[in-house]
């Protein structure tokens, strides 16, 4: 049954990837390629394969192009069929060039970080089940979950990926061993754009007896992680509000992290904004309906 369960997983893995399939599309035409992978057999090199791709990084998308490269690939007679999948992204266009028969992405795990919930992991590995394996992924997913394990506090974190080729289900399964390493603690807390006094308000604020019951406390040597400073976030503005600054901006800059020590110094950029008074006249309210 375990085999079953496994071959159905395999079967809707593939079945789902060959649905983000298409030919080469005319409406890109002049969007920035971002990114290209070859995706073939991963005991394949294809190193000697890429000077046959006409449409390179960086440059225009081009539907000429991405069918000169199918095609170049495709004379090789390497691979069964040549396909390219292609995925919008903020940073541009990924192409993913299929050579037949590819591989895809069967079982991943998070050894070491049971702490986080696999769907955290997932979206920070950057992975879906629909994605074909590439084997240059693993050192940027191996990046993508330092930073957010760092993002979380955890400033020394070991990330190292392995992976488990299965030839006869046409599958990579993946391991992501992580060492965490210790939290980091709150070290000193600042305000940028705000004078002495105000200063001195907010730094109460995030000290406050209302802060620890939202968890918002900012006291040196509690953990550093991101719900913290939200809630941090939100007791600030809520400060600057009762002042009457109703349009400030509250934003964490980038954390400060002291290695020797394990601390991280928080500081905040405010726009505490005009102070805006509201009265409301020719109305009365009374008990009496």
């Amino acid at each position: 049954m375990r085999w079953l369960a496994v071959l159905l997983c395999v079967w809707a893995i593939t079945s789902s990837a060959q649905l983000t399939i298409q030919g080469p599309q005319s409406t890109y035409n002049g969007q920035n390629v971002s990114e290209i992978d070859l995706v073939a057999n991963p005991h394949r090199d294809v190193g000697p394969l890429w000077s046959l791709v006409a449409q390179k990084t960086d440059r225009p998308y081009s539907q000429a192009k991405v069918e000169a490269s199918i095609a170049a690939l495709q004379d090789t007679h390497l691979f069964q069929k040549v396909q390219v999948s292609i995925v919008p992204e903020i940073s541009g266009l990924r192409l993913n060039f299929l050579l037949e028969p590819a591989y895809y992405i069967g079982i991943i795990r998070f050894p070491g970080a049971e702490r986080f919930s696999y769907t955290r992991l997932l979206q920070a590995a950057d992975f879906s089940d629909q994605d074909p394996f590439v084997k240059d992924c693993l050192s940027r997913s191996e990046k993508s979950l330092e930073n957010f394990l760092q993002q979380n506090g955890y400033f020394r974190p070991s990330v190292r990926s392995t992976a488990e080729i299965d030839d006869a289900h046409q599958i990579v399964n993946i391991t992501f061993s992580i060492k965490t390493g210790p939290q980091a603690r709150v070290g000193r807390v600042s305000f940028e754009g705000v004078n002495p006094a105000e200063d001195a308000r907010l730094s109460r604020s995030v000290r406050s007896l209302r802060a620890r019951f939202t968890g918002g406390l900012l006291k040196p040597g509690k953990p550093y992680t991101p719900e913290r400073i939200k809630s941090a976030t939100r007791l600030i503005r809520r400060t600057l509000s009762k002042e009457h600054h109703l349009a400030s901006k509250v934003q964490e800059q980038s954390p400060a992290y002291r290695g020797e020590t394990n601390r991280v110094d928080v500081t905040f950029k405010t726009e505490a904004g005009p102070i805006v008074i509201v009265r409301t006249t020719g109305a009365r309210v009374t008990w009496v309906p």
